[in-house]
């Protein structure tokens, strides 16, 4: 991969002043001028730079000399011009072949070597059965015996790393470059049998010093994120053989380091900037001190790395939206990264949507799981929201919209449309808990937004607006994961408390569901896309 430019370097005493504020990338301590320009040259968006040899500061912009100002100052600072060759260009508009490990070239969707538009990459690793990232892009090297086992979300695998064994996964070095960058990693994990000790998650190390040794890891049952000495470690302890969501976060602008669990923020620090421009990457195992000795034990499942800094927004999402369905070009894809995938029974269709495409059911034709998922659900009192748009386009009937049961039969018409064509929410305490909304008017969308804690209950939204709640209630839940029915009960509805129904007719659209209660901005925010 190629990452040559010329750097021209102005006099001493001069100062880069740009043309609007906002092109200020980063700024950083880089121990010389010359580790100043490295952090451009990796820097896509970087075109100039300046630096401060009494002080350190390094600051990165996208703005040319061209068409800003330089400005006189103390004889400490020195002003850089990165130009990119115009034979790295040659390969603009040929087919993706040819610039497969370009820097300044990315392969566009219509097949051709077109300048990226977005510096940000994202890496997802889902562990189904080997240590392949998604698109099968960063070559990885695994130990001997690694095994997998049944993911989280009851669909996929997940990786299981054996510290005994000495088990981890490499990405060898100059694949993954982080250098000069935010970043953002992310992953469910199930510790097994933790100590003290330390028990890594995902590193990148070009020699073992502080600010060029990175590392993500479990130290003294709670998480840790640093540079070397300089680190961030969590407030909570983690429960072993327990699904935790864990993230770390590295803001480049702003040098803050954070930590979050379940999507909440557990831990932040300031920190200088991290200085390694190489390393292998390894996941499960780091060469922080002590270099190789603190390899993970327990499960792994869909790590991510980004980068960017995702915000604490993102985080949340990420840590606790279970599914999404959006139904715009698949009528069984999950479009989280869980991949909670449906099957369809009978042939339903796409049409359009209240945000492009829906799934068009009827008491014949619907989609469902196939297997036990959604974790979450099947915990007592655990909060959670279900969102969706739905469009009765039949006569009104009684009829499911949404159906979850066990194998054993522990069942739940979640949304039901009544013959009067009243939308009627249920969840179970011991017996059944109804919440009555609504008549919704036939081929109309109508978003309906349904939000449960212990606390407030389940609580009804038409159009994000609250319409009515059941009061306080503790959810007694099936104590196992749930399958999941869309637009039918599937024919169990004879076993549950809420009854037999038909299926519903009609559409529905942008499904979610949560493993938290939603705020009602947030389920506002949903009925207005």
């Amino acid at each position: 991969m190629t990452f040559q430019s010329y750097i021209w370097l102005s006099d001493w005493g001069t100062k880069f002043q740009p043309s609007v504020q906002s092109s200020l990338l980063s700024q950083c301590n880089a121990p010389s001028l010359l580790r100043c320009s490295s952090s451009c040259n990796l820097n896509r968006e970087c075109r100039t730079f300046d630096y401060d040899s009494s002080s350190l500061l390094c600051r990165l912009f996208d703005d040319t000399i061209n068409t800003s100002n330089i400005t006189s100052s103390v004889q400490t600072q020195r002003i850089g011009s990165v130009t990119i060759p115009t034979s790295f260009s040659n390969n603009y508009g040929q087919p993706c072949s040819k610039c497969v490990e370009d820097r300044y070239l990315a392969c566009s969707d219509f097949g051709t070597c077109e300048c990226p538009i977005e510096p940000v990459f994202d890496i997802f690793w889902p562990f189904n059965g080997n240590t392949h990232d998604s698109k099968n892009k960063y070559t990885s090297v695994s130990s001997a015996g690694i095994s997998y086992n049944t993911s989280y979300w009851g669909i996929g695998l997940a990786i299981h790393l054996v510290r005994a064994s000495a088990q981890y996964v490499k990405i060898p070095s100059g694949q993954i470059l982080f250098y000069s960058s935010s970043f953002t990693i992310e992953t469910w994990i199930c510790p097994i049998g933790f100590t003290t000790a330390d028990y890594a998650v995902f590193g990148q190390c070009q020699v073992n010093m502080t600010n060029k040794c990175m590392y993500f890891l479990v130290r003294n049952y709670k998480l840790t994120c640093g540079f070397g000495a300089n680190a961030t470690s969590g407030a909570t302890s983690l429960s072993m053989h327990v699904w935790s969501h864990v993230a770390c976060v590295y803001s480049f602008e702003t040098q803050t380091l954070q930590v979050y669990l379940n999507g909440i923020l557990d831990g932040s620090r300031s920190l200088y900037c991290f200085q390694g421009s190489s390393g292998d990457t390894t996941i499960g195992v780091t060469y922080a001190i002590p270099p190789g000795s603190n390899y993970f034990n327990g499960y792994l499942a869909l790590m991510q790395f980004v980068s960017s800094a995702k915000n604490a927004s993102d985080i949340l999402r990420d840590a606790t939206l279970m599914a999404y369905y959006s139904f715009d070009t698949s009528l069984t894809t999950d479009n989280s990264l869980n991949g909670i995938n449906t099957t369809a029974y009978g042939s339903p269709r796409l049409v359009p949507g209240r945000v492009n495409k829906a799934i068009q059911v009827n008491p014949s034709v619907f989609v469902y799981t196939g297997y036990s998922s959604f974790p979450p659900l099947g915990v007592s009192n655990q909060p959670h929201t279900y969102s969706l748009w739905v469009k009765p386009t039949s006569s009104y009937a009684l009829s499911t919209i949404l159906f979850v049961t066990t194998p054993t039969y522990w069942c739940l018409s979640i949304i039901m449309m009544t013959p009067s064509c009243h939308i009627v929410l249920s969840s179970y305490d011991g017996g059944l808990v109804s919440v009555l909304g609504p008549i919704i008017p036939l081929n109309t969308w109508t978003h309906v937004g349904a939000t449960y804690s212990p606390s407030n209950g389940f609580r009804l939204y038409i159009n994000g607006i609250f319409y009515s709640t059941s009061g306080a209630f503790n959810y007694t839940a099936a104590g196992t994961s749930l399958d999941v029915f869309i637009g039918s009960d599937g024919g169990y509805g004879m076993y549950c408390a809420t009854g037999s129904s038909s299926g519903f007719t009609g559409s529905i659209d942008e499904l979610f569901v949560y493993s938290r209660e939603l705020t009602a901005s947030e389920i506002l925010a949903a009925a207005n896309p």
